[in-house]
């Protein structure tokens, strides 16, 4: 049997045991009720960050929203929509003898009549679909309006007169090929056109996609002039596109250009290739010589039968049955023109 001493340290042993267990208990629901005193301030600080940051982000949208609407930057515009190149306008014209309301008239305002008389009027327009065509070639979305011009619509600008009393008495003294020269050169310096080529010209691909706001010349093949007059070439009146530049010296290189076909004098002059020659001249001064080359794609002129690679037209003054010269694309210039390539 214990002592009563002995019970008396087993009940105070049983006693401070369960103290113990107690006070473990209370210390972890302590812990416990800490921890979701801190959890409950975290996610109401948190919550409340959260509020915080959706009205500063909502005025910060609406503040931008209203300085667009008012001030309407540039800078949107530029970042999110993809600039548009402006239409090209080019000029032909079709050969002295067509007339396409004599020549060709409209059924039901669509269709022409074609009959064994008006055959030649026929190819002539035909062949201005096709250069229509190939200056649309390589280009996504830019539009290329060609314009051909027959003898009536060239009589009704003449008769407006539209450059000048000079430039009627010239155009009414001058040969054909003179005229020619005069009305497609009147279109570009008063900005009717940006270009022109002539009507014994067939675009055959397209260079335009490599302009870049460039304008295009062709050199010439033969050189006319030696080193010593200063002239150390030419560039074919037969194909020109203006360039897109902010430039006063590019800008009076048209209105130049019609100056010296109208105050050339032909009555004096061997033959009417005689004056061409010299606005060929001219022009070649004007854009190379006075160092307006970077401004231009300075095509090269190959007169051969077969077409080079990279030609991108044809020039066959004497038809069919003489000889051609192409407009080729220099290398440098970059671009795909090759004669298997359908790209």
């Amino acid at each position: 049997m214990s002592s009563p001493l002995q019970s008396k340290k087993q009940q105070e042993l049983r006693h401070r045991r369960a103290r113990i267990i107690q006070e473990n208990a209370q210390h972890r629901q302590d812990e416990q009720r800490l921890k979701d005193i801190m959890t409950k301030s975290t996610g109401e600080s948190s919550a409340r960050f959260l509020q915080i940051f959706m009205v500063v982000f909502t005025a910060l949208i609406i503040s931008i929203g209203t300085i667009i609407k008012y001030t309407q930057p540039q800078i949107f515009q530029r970042l999110f929509q993809r600039r548009k190149v402006p239409p090209f306008y080019l000029a032909t014209k079709y050969p002295n003898s067509v007339i396409l309301d004599r020549d060709l008239p409209r059924f039901y305002q669509t269709y022409s009549i074609a009959t064994a008389d008006n055959v030649f009027a026929q190819e002539a327009v035909k062949k201005v679909v096709r250069s229509r065509n190939q200056l649309k070639h390589r280009l996504a979305s830019t539009k290329v309006i060609v314009k051909a011009w027959d003898a009536a619509n060239i009589k009704s600008l003449v008769q407006r007169g539209l450059c000048g009393d000079d430039f009627l008495h010239a155009y009414h003294q001058g040969s054909d090929q003179r005229k020619d020269d005069l009305v497609l050169w009147c279109l570009v310096a008063t900005r009717v056109v940006e270009g022109y080529f002539y009507e014994s010209v067939e675009m055959i691909d397209s260079a335009l996609f490599l302009t870049r706001k460039r304008g295009i010349v062709v050199r010439k093949s033969q050189q006319f002039a030696t080193e010593s007059d200063g002239h150390g070439g030419a560039l074919s009146t037969s194909f020109y596109l203006h360039p897109r530049q902010n430039n006063t010296l590019l800008e009076w290189i048209p209105s130049k250009a019609l100056a010296m076909a109208i105050s050339t004098p032909e009555d004096s002059l061997a033959s009417p290739l005689e004056a061409r020659e010299l606005l060929e001249r001219y022009l070649y001064d004007l854009v190379i010589t006075q160092g307006n080359e970077e401004d231009f794609l300075v095509l090269e002129e190959q007169c051969q039968e077969e077409r080079p690679d990279r030609a991108i037209g044809m020039d066959c003054p004497h038809g069919d049955n003489g000889e051609c010269c192409f407009f080729v694309v220099p290398e440098k210039y970059g671009g795909r023109f090759h004669l298997n390539d359908d790209d």
